[in-house]
């Protein structure tokens, strides 16, 4: 399923990207606003910034470290919700990976929120979907997302890229976050 199936998602996702839409996103809570500020902005900083201010966000704290890498983090309150945004330097092979990180947090049980987004990734998760942390890994690619490259250097390229996602979903009784990571795409903030 997911935005591959070409589905309302990806042409509202599609719209939002292009600013030619509302982004009010339909559906449960902590599902709606992981698509309208985190998925719909690809993750980036400053259009996560942009789209939660516009939204009525109230700034809460901006913190970053040097240790053990370069990190920095902003977050906003949206009603029952936490919206952070941010980049890391992390080391890696290559040198640095410059990445950006979108995360939304609810303190309410939203069950349906993690149905919605299993079937928004669009592939298999990483391991169990039993557990209270589940992982997604996917590539994409003009809004449709399938598994990631099998192919170290085909990975690698396409992570440089940017168009590497990995989704975190964390679950527990009172609530949850979802959290998107991806390297900054070439020429991105």
């Amino acid at each position: 399923m997911g935005v591959a199936a070409g589905g309302r998602i990806g042409l509202v996702i599609a719209l939002c990207a292009a600013g030619g839409a509302s982004c009010a996103q339909p559906g449960p809570p902590l599902y709606a606003a992981f698509v309208r500020f985190c998925a719909s902005t690809g993750a980036d900083p400053a259009a996560v910034k942009a789209r939660v201010e516009q939204a009525g966000g109230r700034l809460g704290q901006d913190a970053s470290t040097s240790t053990p890498f370069p990190m920095s983090m902003r977050t906003w309150t949206l009603k029952d919700l936490q919206i952070g945004s941010g980049t890391a330097d992390a080391p890696s092979s290559k040198g640095v990976t410059q990445a950006w990180t979108c995360n939304v947090v609810t303190f309410k049980p939203d069950p349906a929120s993690f149905d919605a987004i299993r079937r928004w990734a669009g592939v298999p998760a990483d391991g169990s979907t039993d557990d209270p942390v589940v992982y997604y890994s996917f590539e994409v690619t003009n809004g449709a997302h399938a598994p990631p490259p099998s192919d170290p250097a085909a990975l690698a390229r396409d992570d440089a890229a940017g168009r590497v996602w990995n989704l975190t979903v964390m679950r527990t009784p009172d609530g949850g976050q979802l959290q998107l990571l991806r390297s900054r795409p070439p020429g991105g903030g």
